[in-house]
């Protein structure tokens, strides 16, 4: 009888516990991307060729503030 009880004892410890996944509520907002400071239309016009280097930069700058909002609307779906 000892060594049945022994031998069930074993049997138990031998086995392996499956994993649980339990649903947690996280929010799916992260920080807010900086607005971008854009720096066309301050001041008086500098030329065309200026013109044109800020409002590429500007540019740039926008996208990356598009990508960081994109970013958090697909953290959310």
């Amino acid at each position: 009888m000892r060594v049945l009880l022994i031998v069930l004892l074993l049997a138990g410890c031998a086995t392996t516990a499956e994993p649980v996944r339990v649903p947690v509520a996280v929010s799916c907002l992260g920080p807010d991307p900086d607005l971008p400071v854009y720096h066309y239309g301050i001041g008086d016009y500098p030329g065309a060729t200026e013109a044109a280097r800020l409002l590429a930069a500007d540019l740039v700058k926008a996208q990356r503030y598009i990508i960081g909002l994109r970013g958090q609307i697909v953290g959310c779906n």
